[in-house]
């Protein structure tokens, strides 16, 4: 039992089911930025509207991915989604280092948006049994 579920095909499987919900998030995370300029550029959003409008991105885009990937796994949902979490946190601190941007409220930013990926990976598994 324990080797079916790590053997080689079955992981590039679930490899690319993540890769699939990390695609997902950047896509979401990329037309709600485009929502959110548009009706910034037409005086829609305020510069205080915009920050939180943001955050709620990020975390629904998040949330949206992890509960996508919950689906798409055969199993334990909330490890699947820590894969991905540490993979896009990962990605984020890189770009951070990148445009010398870390500090601690972003930590905090990383830590909201592990937190949204794994409970949606774990809401899409119980969702998926149901």
């Amino acid at each position: 039992m324990f080797f079916i579920y790590f053997n080689g095909d079955n992981m590039n499987i679930i490899w690319k089911k993540i890769l699939k919900s990390f695609l997902i998030i950047i896509t979401l995370m990329v037309i709600f930025s485009l929502i959110g300029c548009i009706f910034y550029y037409f005086d829609i959003f305020s510069n205080t509207t915009m920050k939180y409008f943001e955050m709620v991105m990020v975390m629904l885009s998040s949330f949206i991915g992890g509960f996508i990937l919950g689906k798409n796994v055969p199993n334990k949902g909330y490890l699947y989604g820590i894969k991905l979490s540490i993979i896009m946190v990962l990605i984020f601190i890189i770009l951070g280092i990148i445009f010398n941007s870390i500090n601690l409220l972003n930590i905090l930013y990383y830590l909201i948006i592990s937190i949204c990926i794994t409970f949606g990976s774990m809401l899409g598994i119980m969702r998926k049994s149901s």
